[in-house]
């Protein structure tokens, strides 16, 4: 199963990410859930998803109504993955 976009306006949005690549690991869907639920309501509020990897993180908060997401990270294809996911949505 792909990783996905679990809850608000985006849910089960599929997101891509390098299966083959060790260095970029997605953060889980329990994981994310667990996050946001803890968070409680962000809407209107800013985000910011550092080494962000695929971009799962951010895509989730801006799904759940935050207003803005920064995402940050280093590597080369982690950029292309988040341009491209954030482009699909």
């Amino acid at each position: 199963m792909g990783m996905r976009v679990i809850a608000g306006i985006y849910r089960h949005r599929l997101l891509d990410y390098p299966a083959d690549n060790p260095n970029i690991r997605p953060t889980k869907d329990r994981i994310r859930e667990a996050f946001f639920s803890s968070l409680g309501d962000i809407n209107g509020k800013m985000f910011l998803d550092l080494c962000a990897g695929c971009g799962s993180m951010g895509i989730e908060a801006i799904s759940r109504g935050a207003k803005h997401t920064s995402f940050v990270d280093k590597n080369e294809l982690s950029l292309k993955f988040i341009k491209q996911n954030v482009d699909n949505l």
